[in-house]
């Protein structure tokens, strides 16, 4: 399909995919507030490379891309800030797949967790924000594999309770991602 629009998603969760020959979805990334899609391929006046799907309710500003094109020719500055996004977007994809390449999946699970862990009123906690199915399929495994990693945290303070996770040691799940709170590898 032509990729003769632009969307920034405005709130909400929507899943990239792209359908295998069986027919499975391969989730390539899960996108959220503030981020784009089909800008790239908008850009090259391309065909969309991944079907697109919302996970949440959401909302998602559209846009031509042919003027984001017109844009880009006639405002340097917007094409320097739409690379410096798309590298942005690229850092993200490689860090996704040395994840997917290097870490078993508890390990895996731990990140996410990290990484949309929110404190309140002294306590730690991950909201889901879409189902369990999309996640283990976005942190490539199956979801047998998730249950067991999820079962397998609460050796590292975390609770499960349907769509939310408590997490009673911040400090523990650290240590099992080697990756401090900046996402740098810890020694």
């Amino acid at each position: 399909m032509p990729a003769d629009r632009c969307f920034v998603i405005l709130t909400g969760w929507v899943k990239l995919y792209r359908v295998r020959h069986s027919g499975d979805e391969a989730v390539i990334r899960m996108q959220r507030q503030g981020e784009t899609l089909g800008v790239d391929e908008g850009m090259r006046n391309g065909r969309y490379r991944h079907h697109a799907s919302a996970v949440s309710p959401s909302k998602v500003l559209v846009f031509p891309a042919q003027i984001m094109r017109e844009t880009l020719e006639a405002d340097p500055e917007f094409g320097k800030a739409l690379l410096h996004h798309l590298f942005d977007v690229n850092d993200q994809l490689y860090d996704q797949i040395e994840a997917l390449k290097s870490r078993k999946a508890i390990e895996r699970l731990a990140n996410f967790l990290q990484t949309h862990a929110r404190t309140r009123k002294g306590k730690t906690f991950v909201t889901l924000p879409y189902d369990k199915t999309t996640l283990a399929a976005y942190l490539g495994m199956q979801p047998e594999s998730l249950s067991r990693a999820l079962a397998q945290l609460s050796e590292y303070g975390v609770r499960v309770t349907r769509d939310r996770m408590e997490i009673t040691d911040i400090n523990a799940l650290l240590a099992l991602t080697h990756y401090g709170k900046d996402g740098v590898g810890v020694t």
